[in-house]
């Protein structure tokens, strides 16, 4: 939110420092709503809920190259090779089948996730509509961090 809020203000003719302001407003205003308000701390835990530990064919759990368990979304599925054997990056890491279409992406996203992509959807098709809420986001950001 900080890079976006400050791009934005630069795109729309602040000057460097009111886009800096701008920038810093925008990300204290997002973690401080995410991590010290009930609501924040509720979409983030509904975020981590949906995801899940998997396990392999016969039910043990997948670990990583790091000795990490391997967590997705539910619904999520692990690749295997032609012998069967789990697939891995190079890192060691285990390849995960996370969503077969949008829909089932929006749908592990939430509530919330939806949301977002909507209003992104909808300031990218009408660029004037950002800089119409930018300045009410800005003020709520900082009503936010005063109080």
């Amino acid at each position: 939110m900080g890079a976006l809020s400050f791009f934005t203000a630069k795109k729309s003719g602040a000057s460097t420092t009111a886009a800096l302001a701008a920038g810093a407003l925008g990300g204290l205003g997002t973690y401080y709503v995410a991590t010290e308000t009930d609501w924040g701390k509720s979409v983030i835990s509904d975020l981590d809920k949906n995801f899940i530990n998997l396990s392999d064919n016969v039910g043990d759990p997948v670990l990583n190259g790091d000795g990490s368990v391997v967590s997705a979304p539910e619904g999520s599925d692990i690749e295997y090779n032609p012998d069967g054997t789990i697939k891995r990056d190079t890192a060691g890491n285990v390849i995960v089948k996370v969503a077969e279409s949008a829909g089932d992406v929006l749908e592990s996203w939430g509530g919330a996730g939806t949301a977002a992509v909507i209003g992104a959807t909808a300031v990218a098709a009408n660029p004037g509509l950002l800089d119409k809420l930018l300045p009410y986001a800005l003020i709520l950001g900082g009503a936010i961090l005063i109080s």
